[in-house]
């Protein structure tokens, strides 16, 4: 069954043209698209986001890649860090995200450490993505996730992608690209 709500999808283009659809036959009732919007974000750059097997990142201290997740433990008292080294292009924007299933005790720092670390905080306690958005300073730069000191951390789908692109400006119903912009 499908909640009712506001709900964001990803594709992948295989053609020009854009079909949706809802993966299950629906027995009764109708599905009805109201203010659909559709921006081509660019590929993630980052190996293994989605941690499916246990490779492709820099684990610090008692971090660990299981059941398609990063996980490390409550219990642990040192900080430590996630890392990866992605190719950028020097002047770009790039926007990195992450989702956060758990972080307890310490907040939780996503961002870039080869511009000077620069990160956002993720309060102890938060749930659900978060993002951060950069300007390559160099032709590589360092995703880390990082938390100092105590605390059990869940974390999945780490994705960076090539532009600005946090907010999609929709056209909603009944109205034509002229009236909105």
């Amino acid at each position: 069954s499908l909640d009712i709500g506001v709900h964001t999808y990803y594709v992948k283009a295989v053609a020009d043209t854009l079909v949706v659809r809802p993966a299950t036959k629906l027995q009764t009732g109708q599905i009805t698209y109201d203010n659909v919007s559709v921006q081509e974000v660019g590929e993630n750059l980052v190996t293994n986001g989605t941690f499916d097997y246990d490779s492709g990142w820099n684990k610090g201290t008692h971090w660990a890649i299981t059941g398609g997740q990063a996980t490390r433990p409550s219990g642990t008292t040192a900080s430590s860090s996630l890392k990866q080294v992605i190719p950028t292009v020097v002047g770009k924007s790039y926007i990195l995200s992450c989702k956060v299933v758990s972080v307890s005790s310490q907040p939780l720092l996503l961002g870039v450490s080869s511009i000077g670390a620069t990160f956002t905080s993720i309060p102890a306690g938060s749930t659900g993505t978060f993002s951060f958005l950069f300007t390559a300073q160099g032709t590589a730069s360092q995703v880390e996730l990082y938390q100092a000191g105590a605390g059990q951390t869940v974390v999945d789908n780490v994705i960076l992608t090539e532009g600005n692109h946090e907010v999609i400006q929709s056209i909603p119903y009944g109205y034509d690209v002229k009236d909105v912009y």
